[in-house]
C-alpha cells in the first residue's frame, strides 16, 4: 500500500469495539474526518465516525426502506439503483471534503458492513485501494450492550450481528484485510498493531513513550462495559420465549459445543445452529476469528444460508419491526399531519421593557405561528396604555424549530413603516444560549434562526429613537417561515461546513511566503546603514508580512470558532433527535398500527 494514501476501513457490528480500534489509529496519526460524532454516555471516549458520512448512510438506508437495525437482506443489485447512485455522489463529495486522502486516514461506521458494495465502487472510481479491518466481539457481549443502549431483544441483536459480519466478510474476500478481536485489542494492543502491519503490509509510526502511554490510557479496562461473564444467561420464561421469536435464545454456553476445527465443519453446522439466531452469531464469531481457509469460507457460506432461512421464517415479525421503524420515521417527516401535531399551541412573543422597569409577562404581545406553511406575516400591535419603552425583546418560538426571517419592520399607528430591517444589518442583540443565528450568504435572502430549546430570545436591534416613539397602535412586523428542526439543521451544518472550507482555502492562499520570496522577515536585515532607497523597499515588505500574519491569525480564529459552533450544533441536533425518537416511541405505544 502507498503509505501516503493509506486508508483503513474499520468494519464491525455496532457495539463491537470498532470505536476503540479507530480511536487507537487516530492516536497513531490517522485522520477520522473533520466533523466527528460527539462522545456521549455510551461512548465516552468518542465514536471516531465522521457525522456527515453517517448522515448520508442513514439517508441511503431510509431511501432503500431500511434502518441501521434492520436485519433483512438487501435486494440483489441494490447498489446499482437510483438511490445508490444519488448516495454515491453525496458520499463522494463528503469524503473529499472531510478527508485529506493524501494523509493516513481511517473510515469507520458499522453501517458500512452492509453498504460495502457501494463503497467498493466508490473506491475504484477514486483510485483508492483501502485495507479492511474486521473488528469482532463475542455476540453475547454485543447483545448485552445493545440491550442497555437501545433496548434491543437478544435474538434481534444476534441477527444483526450475523448479517453485519457475514456481509463484511463476503465483500472483503480477496482484498487486503485483517481480523481484529476486541478482547485482543484490550489485552495486547501492540500485538494487534503488529498483526495489522504484517497482514496489510503497512508501517505505523514508531511508538515513542508518549504515544504508547496515550494508547494504553485510551484502552483502559473500564472501556469494556459488558463481558461474557456479565452478559445475559438467557433466563427467560417459557411463555416469553414462545410468544416472541426475538426474545427466546439459546444458552450462552452453546458456543462451547461448536467445534470449529477444519474436518467436518459444514456437516456439524446444521445440527449446531438449528435456526437459533444466537447460535448462528456464535458460529460466525468463532469461524471469523479462526483461520480463514477455504473450508472456513465454505462454512461461513453455509451459515449465510442458515441465516437466510432463519430470516425467512421470521418474516412476519421482521416486516412488523420494519413497519414500526418506518412509522417512527414518518412521524418526523415534514407533512401536514406532522406539522399540525408539532405546532399545537405554538406562540411567538414580543416583550417590551419600560425605561424604568423590567421585562414581564404582562408586557407582551403573542402571536401564533405554524410549521410548514411557508412565509407568514406576524404583526405584534402594542395595546393601550403603552409608553416610555426602553427596549424590545423577541422570543421567536417557544419550542425547537428552524426559522427563516425574510423581513422585519416597525410601523406606527397609521400603518406607516418608520423603520425597516435590511439584510446584512443585525436584527438581534445578545442571543440566549438556545438560540443560534446564521446570517444570509451566497445570495440567500433570509436570516436563519435555529432554536434548540424552549426559550430562545434576544433583544431587537431597533434604533433607540424609533423605540422611544412607540406607543398604542404601533407594531413590530415580521415575515417568518418555520420548519421542524430536524429538517433545517442539516442545511445549517452544510453551510457551516462550506464556510469552514472557504476559510481554509483563504488561509492557504495567503501562505505565499516561499513563492514570493518572503521566507525570512525583512526585519532580519541590518537596520543600520540602509540607504533611503533600500528602506523604501524594505518598509512595504515589513508591512505586508505584518498584514498577512494578522489576516492568517484572524482567519484561523474564525475557522476555529466555526468548527466549534458546528460541533456544538451537531451535538444539539443529535440530542434533539434522540428526544424526538423517544416521543415517537411514546406516540406509537398509544396508537394502533392499523389506525395509522
Amino acid at each position: 500500500m502507498n503509505p501516503s494514501r493509506l486508508l483503513l476501513v474499520v468494519l464491525g457490528m455496532h457495539r463491537s469495539g470498532t470505536s476503540a480500534l479507530a480511536g487507537v489509529l487516530t492516536l497513531l496519526g490517522f485522520q477520522a474526518g473533520k466533523t466527528l460524532l460527539p462522545a456521549n454516555g455510551f461512548n465516552e471516549r468518542g465514536y471516531f465516525e465522521d457525522s456527515l458520512l453517517v448522515h448520508q448512510h442513514d439517508v441511503l438506508l431510509r431511501a432503500l426502506g431500511y434502518s441501521w437495525d434492520d436485519e433483512r437482506p438487501f435486494p440483489i443489485g441494490w447498489h446499482l439503483g437510483k438511490e445508490a447512485a444519488e448516495a454515491k455522489i453525496a458520499l463522494t463529495r463528503r469524503l473529499l471534503a472531510e478527508y485529506d486522502l493524501e494523509r493516513p486516514s481511517v473510515i469507520k461506521d458499522p453501517r458500512m458492513c452492509r453498504l460495502l458494495p457501494l463503497w467498493k465502487d466508490m473506491f475504484v472510481e477514486l483510485g483508492i485501494a483501502p485495507g479492511y479491518l474486521l473488528d469482532v466481539r463475542d455476540p453475547l457481549e454485543v447483545a448485552e450492550s445493545l440491550r442497555r443502549r437501545d433496548g434491543l431483544p437478544a435474538n434481534r441483536a444476534a441477527l444483526l450481528y450475523a448479517a453485519h459480519l457475514l456481509d463484511a466478510e463476503r465483500e472483503t474476500r480477496g482484498l487486503p484485510r485483517v481480523v481484529v478481536k476486541y478482547d485482543s485489542l484490550l489485552e495486547n494492543w501492540r500485538e494487534v498493531l503488529w498483526s495489522i502491519e504484517r497482514g496489510l503490509g503497512v508501517s505505523f509510526p514508531s511508538l515513542d513513550d508518549v504515544r504508547a502511554s496515550s494508547v494504553q490510557t485510551f484502552l483502559s479496562p473500564d472501556l469494556k462495559h459488558c463481558s461474557v461473564a456479565g452478559a445475559w444467561s438467557g433466563e427467560l420464561s417459557e411463555e416469553g420465549g414462545r410468544s416472541d421469536p426475538f426474545t427466546a435464545w439459546g444458552d450462552r454456553h452453546d458456543a462451547d459445543h461448536f467445534d470449529s476445527s477444519a474436518s467436518g465443519r459444514v456437516d456439524r453446522l446444521e445440527q449446531f445452529v438449528m435456526g437459533n439466531p444466537m447460535r448462528i452469531a456464535q458460529g460466525v464469531y468463532q469461524l471469523i476469528t479462526g483461520t480463514l481457509d477455504s473450508q472456513t469460507l465454505q462454512a461461513l457460506d453455509a451459515l449465510q444460508a442458515e441465516l437466510d432461512l432463519c430470516l425467512s421464517s421470521l418474516e412476519p415479525w421482521l416486516s412488523n419491526a420494519a413497519q414500526v421503524e418506518q412509522l417512527k420515521h414518518e412521524l418526523l417527516q415534514p407533512g401536514e399531519r406532522t406539522d399540525r401535531l408539532a405546532e399545537a399551541g405554538a406562540k411567538s412573543v414580543l416583550y417590551w421593557r419600560p425605561i424604568d422597569g423590567e421585562y414581564s409577562e404582562a408586557l407582551t404581545v403573542r402571536r401564533p405561528w405554524h410549521f410548514g406553511v411557508g412565509p407568514e406575516t406576524l404583526m405584534f400591535v402594542l395595546p393601550p396604555r403603552v409608553f416610555r419603552i426602553g427596549t424590545l425583546r423577541w422570543d421567536i418560538t417557544d419550542r425547537p424549530a428552524f426559522c427563516e426571517v425574510s423581513d422585519a419592520w416597525i410601523e406606527n399607528a397609521e400603518g406607516v413603516r418608520v423603520w425597516h430591517w435590511q439584510l446584512g444589518m443585525p436584527l438581534f442583540g445578545q442571543l440566549s444560549k438556545d438560540m443560534n443565528v446564521i446570517g444570509p450568504t451566497d445570495g440567500r435572502k433570509q436570516l436563519w434562526v435555529v432554536s434548540l430549546g424552549f426559550d430562545p430570545h434576544a433583544p431587537l436591534c431597533v434604533p433607540q429613537d424609533v423605540v422611544a416613539q412607540m406607543a398604542e397602535g404601533w407594531g413590530f412586523g415580521v415575515v417568518l417561515s418555520a420548519s421542524l428542526i430536524a429538517r433545517g439543521l442539516p442545511q445549517v451544518l452544510e453551510l457551516l461546513e462550506d464556510r469552514s472550507r472557504v476559510y481554509q482555502e483563504m488561509a492557504t492562499t495567503l501562505r505565499t511566503d516561499d513563492r514570493d520570496g518572503l521566507t525570512s522577515a525583512p526585519q532580519d536585515l541590518p537596520g543600520v546603514g540602509l540607504s533611503a532607497e533600500l528602506e523604501k523597499i524594505v518598509a512595504p515588505l515589513r508591512q505586508r508580512i505584518a498584514n498577512r500574519d494578522q489576516t492568517i491569525f484572524a482567519l484561523r480564529n474564525s475557522l476555529q470558532q466555526l468548527e466549534e459552533r458546528q460541533n456544538e450544533l451537531y451535538g444539539e441536533f443529535l440530542r434533539t433527535e434522540a428526544q424526538l425518537d423517544f416521543l415517537k416511541d411514546v406516540l406509537l405505544k398509544d396508537m394502533q398500527l392499523d389506525q395509522l
